[in-house]
């Protein structure tokens, strides 16, 4: 059984979709490299201020 061909508006739909997956990727990479970035920044400085408390 072979499939059927898909049709220019299918595969441009398609397209569409693929690019928009690819955007949310690109997104979630970013949003994910700030709260990394956030949370590092956070740990400084309740370190800094622990080893400040500390002597």
């Amino acid at each position: 059984m072979t499939q059927p061909s898909l049709t220019e508006k299918q595969l441009a739909k398609l397209e569409e979709i693929a690019e928009l997956v690819k955007e949310g990727e690109d997104t979630f990479i970013k949003l994910d490299e700030m709260s990394t970035a956030i949370a590092q920044k956070w740990r400084s400085r309740r370190e800094a201020k622990e080893g400040v408390a500390r002597k």
